[in-house]
């Protein structure tokens, strides 16, 4: 008989997986540069729940993601053997027109077998940025 699918492997390997689908992407993993390469940068840099610097958040377009929920999908023998993890993608942008990073996230999510919904675009006028949020789901199993 198995293990049951843990919530704490489960949320790591979604990060895992989500973090290696926005390089797919062509976005930069913001914890793996420096101040400098932040600043200067032309590609998008994500960032696991917010940005970590000034740098960061004044750049002109980034992306942040964060795990909503790791719902227990599958039983089998009175145990967890999938869940299906609940990702918000989150677009923060100073361009009016986003189409090429929104074609590119939602065709490498999609191409993986996830859903790419979205769920919310507003304006923020104090941070003048455009902010898209999609809802990201998948069926994951342990292993």
């Amino acid at each position: 008989m198995g293990n049951t699918y843990k919530t704490y492997q489960a949320l790591l390997d979604t990060i895992e997986i989500v973090e290696n689908l926005l390089k797919d992407a062509g976005l930069l993993d913001g914890l793996s540069l420096t101040p400098e390469s932040i600043k200067t940068s032309k590609k998008p840099i994500f960032w696991y729940l917010n940005t970590k610097s000034k740098e960061a958040s004044s750049k002109e377009t980034y992306v942040t993601y964060s795990v909503q929920g790791l719902d227990p999908h599958d039983w089998g023998d009175g145990r967890v053997i999938s869940r299906s993890p609940n990702v918000n993608i989150n677009i923060f942008t100073r361009i009016r027109k986003s189409d090429k990073l929104i074609k590119d996230l939602n065709e490498v999510f999609v191409n993986n077998g996830w859903t790419f919904e979205l769920q919310n675009s507003d304006y923020d006028g104090g941070l003048h940025f455009y902010i898209y949020t999609f809802n990201c789901r998948v069926v994951l199993m342990d292993g």
